[in-house]
């Protein structure tokens, strides 16, 4: 098994893409740990039981002749300590990694596309949500959040 790993914006994400278009998947399974879905209450389950299961199937992979890459932030300490570990072994790491300044440009860029994202997203639900019948539009804009609470709380009152 391969794990590539490194912080966010090393360069994981662009990588394992070009991977899967690059190797041939006869050879090589390859996944992103939070490719499925994502964690939710705690996070160091969730992400145990993610590297058991690959690493249960890297096992059955390799029997078959594929090598499993797994990519995502993974220290060797929650690799080693997980049941299937020496079964899977050798486990191998790359690690991504970048100055400081390199990631931070690299996340900056990032969370402006999901920032600029969330803005299309605002206009067209307020776009379509002007013509739908019974629909609702609250104006958040330096507004308190219990002085929306009641606006809500004033709309669900009324249409009960």
């Amino acid at each position: 098994m391969i794990i590539i790993t490194g912080a966010a914006s090393a360069g994981k994400t662009s990588l394992i893409k070009r991977l899967k278009g690059q190797l041939p998947s006869d050879k090589y399974d390859i996944h992103d740990i939070d490719e499925a879905d994502r964690w939710t209450d705690s996070y160091e389950d969730w992400r145990d039981a993610k590297i058991e299961y690959w690493l249960k199937q890297s096992i059955e992979n390799h029997k078959r002749g594929i090598e499993t890459i797994l990519c995502g932030i993974i220290y060797p300490e929650h690799v080693t300590n997980l049941p299937s570990y020496a079964e899977a072994k050798p486990v191998e790491y790359i690690n991504l990694d970048a100055t400081p300044e390199e990631i931070t440009e690299r996340f900056l860029k990032r969370r402006q596309r999901w920032l600029n994202r969330q803005i299309e997203i605002s206009k067209e639900l307020r776009d379509e949500l002007q013509n739908t019948e019974n629909a609702h539009i609250i104006d958040t804009t330096g507004v308190d959040p219990d002085e929306i609470a009641s606006k809500v709380t004033a709309i669900i009152a009324h249409e009960l």
